[in-house]
């Protein structure tokens, strides 16, 4: 990325910034100088412009890294994909002693990039299942707003090519165009499993997009597997970074494809799928240095039950 782009970035994040005090983030004295200025304004624009300028420099440089092909996240961020990804696809799998039909997966938000299964994030799914010797066929769905280029998507298959001739499970991958907010072209029940990193935090409208999750996952033991980062809760000793995300969201937003810092995700997945239709298999909230301000994270495990009467 050149410095004119990161430049733009910060002159954006500048305007924005500014913005958002002029909209009462700061209160302050509203008489006015010589010159027309009130003093809340001397004390609005030096900082709306540090913060722009640092803000705009940290986002460019995580999409210039992004945009070398630097697909690594901190260890502590990739292990909880990984394991999460495993559990979810084991534990989709149905109770029957041998699938005669492929295990079926559907990753929201791959991403144009598809760094999920470029970083091999799935090779511990692929391990455990073929360990367990009942499935011998997957068929693996992205769906994204945006196509990844040919040339990823064939990357993506030389990757699970790899994974076919080691752990010996065929995989057939597809690419969709959509938004899962929108109901995709599948029937109810479709998928055995549904993954998701990083992805709930852009999506228009999470409970729209939680609900078709919920429609596409079978009703009887399908899993859902999310790593995503979420609001610093109540109850936890961040207040700092609490306000950081409240403060930051709006440039955040616009700068990085509508992410929002502060959204609530675990508690908008247990309210859609509901405790007497769902179990929580795996929950973890954790810390990941090196990735803020999106560093308060959370994943888990979900599954559909049929519900008792």
């Amino acid at each position: 990325m050149t410095n004119y782009t990161g430049f733009s970035l910060s002159l954006l994040l500048l305007l924005l910034t500014c913005l958002r005090f002029a909209e009462g983030l700061l209160p302050g004295d509203t008489s006015t100088s010589k010159n027309g200025q009130t003093r809340r304004d001397l004390l609005v624009w030096p900082i709306g412009i540090g913060g722009a300028v640092v803000y705009g420099k940290m986002v460019s440089n995580a999409v210039q890294k992004i945009s070398r092909g630097e697909l690594v996240y901190p260890e502590a961020h990739e292990q909880r994909v990984s394991s999460t990804i495993a559990s979810a696809m084991v534990n989709s799998i149905p109770s029957s002693s041998k699938m005669n039909r492929p295990l079926r997966v559907l990753e929201v938000g791959i991403g144009k990039e598809c760094r999920v299964i470029r970083r091999k994030l799935y090779q511990r799914a692929y391990e455990d299942i073929s360990a367990m010797g009942r499935v011998s066929e997957l068929a693996l769905v992205g769906v994204d707003i945006t196509s990844p280029p040919q040339a990823t998507l064939d990357a993506c298959q030389d990757v699970l090519n790899k994974f076919d001739t080691k752990y010996r499970i065929s995989t057939d991958f597809q690419f969709v165009q959509g938004s899962i907010s929108n109901p995709l072209d599948f029937a109810d029940g479709f998928f055995d499993c549904i993954v998701c990193t990083l992805t709930l935090c852009s999506v228009d409208d999470q409970v729209a997009a939680m609900t078709e999750i919920q429609r596409l996952l079978r009703p009887d033991g399908g899993c859902l597997g999310y790593t995503e980062h979420t609001a610093v809760l109540p109850n936890e000793p961040y207040r700092f970074l609490e306000l950081q995300q409240q403060l930051l969201d709006p440039l955040q937003q616009a700068v990085a494809g509508n992410c929002h810092l502060h959204r609530y995700t675990d508690s908008t997945i247990a309210g859609v799928f509901g405790s007497d239709r769902s179990q929580t298999i795996k929950n973890e909230r954790f810390l990941v240095e090196g990735m803020w301000p999106v560093s308060c994270e959370s994943c888990g495990v979900i599954q559909r039950i049929q519900p008792s009467f």
